[in-house]
């Protein structure tokens, strides 16, 4: 299943969540830790350009929070950590939000049909998509929507757009509302289809 190719694998309301085993109260105190980060609004961050020429796309980004973690290739990686526990027994937290992009074949609106449709072989809930997703650059995507609700509640977000050499494909994931204002404006910068420089 394509959710995902290098990114860490949400939302509480009441009754959604039931014990299920004794390790629930792990599981717990890992969202709860995630959950702390910073948020990726803070008035002290400024912003960055990810460009990742090989890739030949673009993206504004707020560093604090977001982290630039990995360029290789057409393949791009940024998170913003959780604060306090990096670990609860013997179990990782993952990032807040992990966010990847890469450029892959296809075209945008197929590939998110087929996205859309993984979510729910996978047992994603709350889907929502395809819909467009128009950039500031007048760049049409295409998104999907989900909650992966069977191990740690993790939210996820995956928009198509056709690119000068494939489609470009950009996976938000977190614990969070991925749906919201800086989240859609940091998605809104993104540029999939840069010329190169002379």
């Amino acid at each position: 299943m394509s959710l995902g190719r290098r990114g860490a694998e949400a939302r509480n309301s009441p009754g959604r969540h039931r014990c299920r085993g004794p390790s629930l109260w792990v599981l717990a105190l890992v969202a709860a830790a995630a959950a702390c980060g910073p948020s990726a609004s803070e008035d002290e961050a400024w912003l960055e350009t990810l460009e990742v020429p090989e890739g030949g796309y673009r993206m504004r980004y707020l560093s604090p929070p977001w982290e630039l973690d990995e360029i290789s290739g057409t393949y791009a990686r940024l998170f913003i950590e959780p604060n306090g526990y990096r670990f609860v027994g013997s179990i990782a937290i993952p990032a807040k939000y992990d966010l990847t992009l890469d450029i892959e074949p296809g075209f945008a609106r197929a590939r998110a049909e087929a996205e859309l449709a993984e979510m729910a072989t996978a047992g994603y809930v709350e889907r929502v998509g395809p819909r467009e997703l128009i950039t500031a650059s007048g760049d049409v995507g295409w998104e999907v929507l989900g909650r992966d609700e069977t191990i740690l509640f993790r939210n996820h977000r995956v928009i198509f757009f056709e690119s000068t050499s494939g489609v470009l494909r950009v996976h938000l994931e977190g614990y969070p509302e991925l749906d919201e204002g800086e989240m859609n404006r940091m998605l809104s910068s993104i540029e999939p289809r840069v010329e190169p420089e002379a």
